[in-house]
Formats: C-alpha cells, sequence, structure tokens
C-alpha cells in the first residue's frame, strides 16, 4: 500500500479530467524518471497519482509528480510525499526436503582454574 500527500490539494479540485482525456504524467524522484504514464480513462488527478505510484515500484520519499492534459491543454506539477507500508506476512525458514535438519547438541564447556 502506498500513501501519499500533496501540497497542491485546491489546484487539483480545479483541473478537470474527462474520461477520454489523453493525459501525459511523469514521476520523478532522487533526480530520476521512476514512471512515465501516456493514458486514458482518468476521472481526477488522484487516480493519475495512484497509477504513476503504483508504477514506481517500492519507491518512498519525495517526489515531483507532472500531470499534462493533452486533450484540455493544462499542465500542474505536484510535490509527493509517498510512505510505502509494508503488508504484514509471517516469516517461516526454508526447509528442504532432501535433508533433514536437526537440533543443534549442546556443548559441554570446562573451565580450569
Amino acid at each position: 500500500m502506498n500513501t501519499f500527500t500533496t501540497t497542491a490539494s485546491a489546484t487539483r479540485s480545479i483541473a478537470p479530467i474527462g474520461r477520454d482525456d489523453m493525459i501525459l504524467a511523469t514521476l520523478e524522484g532522487n533526480g530520476r524518471i521512476l514512471a512515465t504514464v501516456h493514458k486514458t480513462g482518468f476521472n481526477n488527478v488522484d487516480d493519475v497519482t495512484n497509477f504513476a505510484l503504483a508504477l514506481s515500484g517500492s519507491f518512498a520519499g519525495l517526489a515531483k509528480l507532472n500531470v499534462r492534459n493533452k486533450t484540455q491543454g493544462w499542465h500542474m506539477t505536484l510535490c509527493l510525499a509517498s510512505r510505502r507500508q509494508r503488508p504484514l506476512t509471517a516469516w517461516a525458514p526454508a526447509h528442504t526436503a532432501s535433508a533433514p535438519t536437526r537440533a543443534p547438541q549442546p556443548r559441554q564447556l570446562s573451565i580450569e582454574w
């Protein structure tokens, strides 16, 4: 799961996106391009943001998202703070079927004075 915060919430509400609008977006973090999007079918800027963050893999930190609506002709830049949350998983050591494992035997220590 990826949670994000942005600094442009007022701007996002006045930038509408239609389902048929061609959206071009680039997510940059730490000086490198993490994701590039050329796609239609988004409902709002939050959908674009979530899609780009999903493409970025395990990125966590500060990033810049450039969103361009090619159909309507507007452009916006969002500053994002992304935090990765790991899913809870149970860890179990791998066992090999060919060699049974034995418990370690206690060692005897002798101390001489």
